[in-house]
């Protein structure tokens, strides 16, 4: 779930993202005699790259870049990937074989159904790209002030492009991102550290503590507080999460179900 879209990745699909996104994530489906199994591979825009140029005809255009997508898997995607691990059952060969086994992965995902998306990922100055750059700075800045402006400079676009396009690849706007970025890192200290909600807050980079508790009630359900002493609670007595989702962000990357 990426704020109010759902994707489903059943059997022999999978799923890119071509940004970092805070995503909520749950199995739906899974039993001892039928267990949930996956891969996931970070993508190498470098490597791309390099193939997009080696390919004698390139991805055809895609419409609007989004940052999730999922497709249905081929022969020769999953033949590679099979590939892949079972170089865990030959150790000696994980460092020749597997660059060369990535590398193929990563061609058979440009020949696929979103060749072109994983183009535009790959190539600078796309608005992909560009929003993809922006992503990784926030993750990396989310406590520090910002601006639309400032945000679209460092990325040579328009401030009213720059939002346009940002909300197309990761469905909210860069002040919500950032947000769910910040409570996804608080609720994380609050259940690791076990300190003063309040001061954790401020830490994320809210200026009050009002608004911070109004905030995460507001994503969790639950101020911060009772939602960590939940948390602890349940991870105490073994019966792990409390709810049926859990949040993660999603690289970059491909995930093979």
């Amino acid at each position: 779930m990426l704020g109010d879209r759902t994707y489903d990745i059943g059997a022999n699909e999978y799923l890119i993202a071509t940004a970092d996104l805070p995503v909520a994530a749950r199995v739906a489906k899974a039993s001892t005699g039928s267990p949930h199994l996956a891969i996931t591979l970070d993508l190498d825009r470098a490597r791309m790259a390099e193939l997009l140029l080696a390919m004698p005809e390139p991805p055809s255009s895609a419409g609007p870049s989004s940052g999730l997508a999922v497709a249905r898997h081929t022969g020769d995607l999953l033949e590679a990937v099979a590939r892949l691990m079972a170089l865990l059952d030959r150790p000696n060969d994980i460092a020749v074989m597997a660059p060369l086994i990535e590398r193929e992965i990563h061609y058979r995902l440009l020949q696929g159904e979103w060749g072109a998306l994983l183009a535009q990922f790959s190539t600078a100055g796309t608005h992909l790209s560009q929003i993809g750059r922006v992503t990784d700075w926030i993750k990396s800045h989310y406590a520090e002030p910002m601006s639309i402006d400032h945000l679209a400079k460092r990325v040579g676009m328009s401030p009213a492009s720059f939002h346009r396009h940002f909300k197309i690849v990761t469905t909210m706007s860069p002040l919500q991102y950032r947000s769910r970025i910040r409570l996804e890192e608080a609720r994380r200290r609050l259940l690791v550290e076990g300190r003063d909600a309040g001061a954790i807050g401020f830490e994320v980079g809210y200026e009050s503590s009002s608004q911070f508790s109004r905030e995460y009630r507001k994503m969790f359900g639950v101020p911060p507080a009772t939602d960590a002493a939940r948390r602890r609670l349940v991870l105490h007595h073994g019966r792990g999460s409390s709810s049926p989702s859990h949040h993660a962000r999603r690289r970059s990357g491909a995930y093979q179900s």
